[in-house]
């Protein structure tokens, strides 16, 4: 759906952070400013198993920063398909899909539970390209994404860079959650590839981890 976007201009520098509060959950994004502004995007959300939960879903939003700014959502994995929008193939998957947005309007693709129809694992929504033929921000995540069917769940999103911000090289800090046992691994990494071929190194090894 289309849906006008928050737009926020200083004279000076500022931070920028948007947090959500329901119940006992609660979600934190914080705006990049110019360094989010881009063309051309890979959507990401954190690791999730679907538990046909009404309240657990995924989405992708973009929004434009000038009037009639040209959309397209492409690369979406087959099985996957979004609410309201036309699909094809078997199994069946949501159509490449283009839009017109004026300044500041933002469009919004999403799952939510109990995802009917999906063909595929619902990590596949990751890298979904994102295509502008302006300068755009995108945003992406879950609602109640969790590593188990019930419960350890919390909502996750952020504010994505553009590919020409990517690099191949990060550090990765980690918290205190377990690794193993009910609720493990709860916090696992995700790597996009934006080419074929793409080798994945942990710790120096001479061996990648996705061979």
């Amino acid at each position: 759906t289309s849906v006008h976007g928050l737009y926020i201009e200083a004279s000076a520098p500022i931070y920028a952070n948007v947090r959500h509060l329901v119940s006992n959950q609660a979600g934190s994004l914080t705006a990049k400013g110019k360094k989010a502004l881009g063309k051309m995007f890979r959507a990401g959300i954190m690791r999730d198993i679907w538990s046909g939960a009404s309240y657990r879903s995924v989405f992708v939003s973009v929004m434009a920063s000038q009037d009639q700014t040209t959309i397209t959502f492409d690369d979406i994995k087959p099985g996957v398909v979004f609410y309201g929008t036309s699909k094809s193939g078997s199994p069946a998957t949501t159509d490449p899909i283009t839009i017109t947005l004026q300044a500041n309007e933002s469009y919004v693709i999403g799952l939510r539970g109990p995802y009917p129809g999906l063909g595929t694992d619902i990590n596949d929504i990751n890298g979904i390209s994102i295509i502008a033929d302006k300068p755009v921000a995108v945003a992406s995540g879950n609602w109640l994404g969790g590593p188990i069917y019930t419960g350890h769940q919390d909502i996750g999103i952020d504010q994505v860079v553009p590919v020409t911000l990517a690099g191949t090289e990060y550090v990765l800090l980690k918290g205190q959650a377990p690794s193993t046992g009910t609720y493990g691994p709860t916090e696992s990494p995700t790597v996009i590839a934006l080419a074929n071929d793409t080798y994945v190194y942990v710790n120096g090894s001479a061996t990648p981890v996705n061979s």
